[in-house]
């Protein structure tokens, strides 16, 4: 009898454990899965998530939208905000970290097909056609399948760490690095930083982007990305993308981020100058993309910069401008040259000799 007692015990307070867990979970919702109430001093900060895919998201499901911006981390920061003052729509930026050509082309390929989006502003970076960034397989999520992510979200001991982390983040008052409202990550801590610290504290973080992404295999460390034909696959999903919103008659507008010089120059260096090289061919084909990645007055000055490949946001606001003003305008500076097949083989040319002079002064 004493057993039984014990057992039944046993099984209430693993039960009410659980069912605690689950609704603690669910009303701080640290990953933003939910459509909770965001009450501030509670739950309105999350600092704490697995992942921004995962976030941005669920986060976008629940929005209506014209225009749809997505890339990577470096297109995270054009703000919304900014940009609806030229489209005067509802706009959205879905750019993730870290993420390749293919999972962006997922993303596009959802939202395209349930929300009605007239308009997709796409970051491309060399790196997200890396093919160890693109070797995932497609989450269930994109096939409205999230058993998954609800269980991550609710029976985890991970979350429940996270959501007392979430909790104690808005007992502190400390503010949200991204505002899932828009998909904008704002940049204002390290932005105060820089004011007090300024190009020294810049060359700081530089330095130290560059050895984390020198033994990454997203980035520098991966031999198979230095074939240019690795590439090729990563390429057709860009043209999946590209013959998506034609046949939807979705405005696409494409962009290569601005990468501060030194990183170009480390390209070459580390031997991906022939992939790099052969990506900004096949993307000229297209006729139509900014290139803002060239050496040009920009590019050069890495006080345009938090690092070597985020810019800060001024540059990102003469990015909006040169895509979505006027005409007459675009032309005005060497900041964004649009890529055809009769510029490619100069603008190719100058690139390999500037980061083939920079880099031979190096190793003077």
């Amino acid at each position: 009898m004493m057993y039984k007692n014990f057992n039944k015990l046993l099984i209430v307070s693993i039960s009410f454990v659980l069912l605690s867990t689950i609704v603690f979970n669910f009303i701080i919702n640290p990953y933003n899965i939910f459509n909770t109430l965001n009450i501030k001093g509670l739950n309105q900060v999350k600092n704490n998530t697995i992942n921004t895919e995962m976030s941005k998201f669920y986060a976008l499901k629940r929005l209506e939208i014209d225009t749809l911006i997505t890339g990577t981390s470096r297109s995270e920061h054009l703000n919304p905000t900014f940009i609806q003052k030229f489209t005067k729509d509802k706009v959205y930026n879905l750019s993730m970290p870290g993420s390749g050509i293919k999972l962006q082309k997922e993303n596009i390929e959802y939202f395209v097909k349930h929300k009605n989006i007239k308009r997709v502003i796409l970051g491309l970076d060399f790196f997200a056609f890396n093919p160890a960034n693109n070797s995932k397989d497609k989450h269930p999520r994109y096939d409205d399948k999230y058993i998954s992510d609800y269980q991550d979200s609710l029976l985890s001991i991970r979350t429940l760490r996270k959501s007392i982390k979430t909790l104690k983040d808005n007992l502190k008052n400390k503010k949200s690095t991204l505002h899932y409202e828009n998909g904008y990550r704002h940049n204002e801590d390290i932005s105060l930083k820089i004011k007090n610290g300024g190009i020294v504290y810049i060359k700081e973080r530089f330095k130290k982007q560059v050895t984390m992404i020198s033994t990454q295999k997203v980035h520098f460390n991966n031999e198979e990305f230095k074939n240019p034909s690795s590439i090729n696959k990563a390429l057709a999903d860009l043209n999946a993308i590209v013959n998506l919103c034609k046949d939807k008659d979705i405005e696409l507008i494409m962009f290569i981020s601005p990468l501060y010089v030194k990183i170009t120059e480390l390209i070459y260096k580390r031997g991906y100058g022939f992939s790099y090289e052969y990506w900004k061919k096949e993307l000229a084909k297209y006729g139509d993309i900014y290139d803002f990645s060239s050496y040009n007055k920009v590019t050069k000055k890495i006080s345009n910069y938090i690092d070597g490949s985020h810019y800060q946001e001024h540059i990102a606001k003469l990015i909006v401008e040169k895509l979505l003003q006027n005409d007459s305008k675009k032309e005005s500076s060497d900041f964004g040259i649009i890529l055809n097949m009769k510029n490619i083989d100069i603008i190719l040319k100058n690139q390999a000799k500037n980061a083939k002079t920079n880099n031979m002064k190096v190793n003077k």
